[in-house]
């Protein structure tokens, strides 16, 4: 499968999770902060790229990004993480990746940093 086609259905999926039009979602829109998705239409988006794609994404890095693991090592989840404790989760938040210099990142701030783009690169791993 190709990246467009992923990309198309991952936009198709958040878009009809979050109520809004497709042209409203870009690859680089943040899921959170830029189209307001909850933790619930999270989880309908994930079960519904799952079925779209007849994967699972558990067992996953990006589940372990999901689930927050990174806190289990914590004991504030508003303590900074550092560049070994984001290392595993990088390749899934290109939107952090661009911003330069990175801010200080939290583990609860990593959501903010969530894309459509996040999504497809979660995919891609998952097919390839």
């Amino acid at each position: 499968m190709q990246r467009d086609e992923i990309l198309n259905a991952v936009i198709t999926i958040i878009a009809d999770c979050v109520a809004v039009a497709v042209p409203q979602v870009s690859e680089q829109a943040r899921l959170i902060n830029e189209l307001g998705m909850d933790s619930l239409d999270f989880l309908d988006v994930i079960f519904a790229v799952e079925k779209r794609f007849s994967i699972k994404l558990r067992d996953t890095e990006f589940e372990k990004l999901l689930r927050l693991d990174i806190l289990q090592e914590k004991s504030d989840a508003q303590e900074p993480l550092t560049d070994a404790e984001l290392a595993p989760y990088l390749h899934y938040l290109p939107a952090l990746v661009r911003e330069s210099p990175r801010p200080e990142v939290t583990a609860i701030s990593l959501y903010s940093y969530l894309t459509a783009e996040s999504l497809v690169l979660a995919v891609e791993e998952v097919l390839h």
